[in-house]
């Protein structure tokens, strides 16, 4: 009987992944039926908006078409992750889950983050849009463009979504240490 053997170097960050073999399965079929479900999703908002002859952005067309597409950019980046951390052998045997709190932490993690990602990726969205009439008196958005932009930005946001968190994460410490600095200062 042959054993397997992780020969890759890992990074501590994904050390702390503890699955079972089942658990895995349930995760990848649940990133497959999201996945094709925001993939349907955005095809349609798309032949959505190349059928409609309007030149209005649709805020809640906006909204709904960035969660979309921040949730397939979020899915997309954890199914890979999910197969890589497979490849790699990263999780636990049946026998080897030592702490439910601990899987029931690392699940959570894989359930909800392509969602946060898509929640990440509407605020981003929003605070586009909202600093066009910031800036601007009138704004002349461009709907088909303007689209295509919430498209791409959304998806990148969804992708991204970890590193963007950890990066809000620091700038919300700063911003408190600068407050509480000014406050001492009074």
């Amino acid at each position: 009987m042959s054993t397997q053997t992780n020969s890759h170097k890992l990074p501590n960050q994904e050390k702390w992944i503890t699955l079972t073999s089942s658990e895995v399965k349930h995760i990848f079929a649940y990133y497959i039926v999201i996945f094709l479900i925001s993939l349907i999703a955005m095809i349609a908002f798309i032949r959505h908006f190349t059928l409609v002859d309007s030149s209005e952005i649709e805020m809640t067309n906006t909204v709904l078409f960035s969660f979309t597409c921040g949730l397939l950019g979020g899915t997309f980046y954890y199914i890979r992750k999910l197969y890589k951390s497979c490849i790699q052998l990263l999780f636990s045997t049946e026998a080897q889950v030592t702490t439910n709190i601990k899987s029931l932490g690392v699940k959570v993690y894989f359930y909800f983050r392509p969602i946060m990602g898509a929640v990440l990726s509407i605020l981003v969205i929003l605070g586009v849009y909202g600093g066009f009439f910031v800036l601007l008196e009138q704004p002349a958005i461009n709907s088909d463009k303007f689209y295509i932009f919430v498209a791409l930005l959304s998806f990148a946001t969804g992708f991204s979504n970890g590193k963007l968190i950890v990066k809000l994460d620091n700038t919300t410490d700063k911003i408190a240490e600068m407050i509480s600095g000014s406050e001492e200062g009074k």
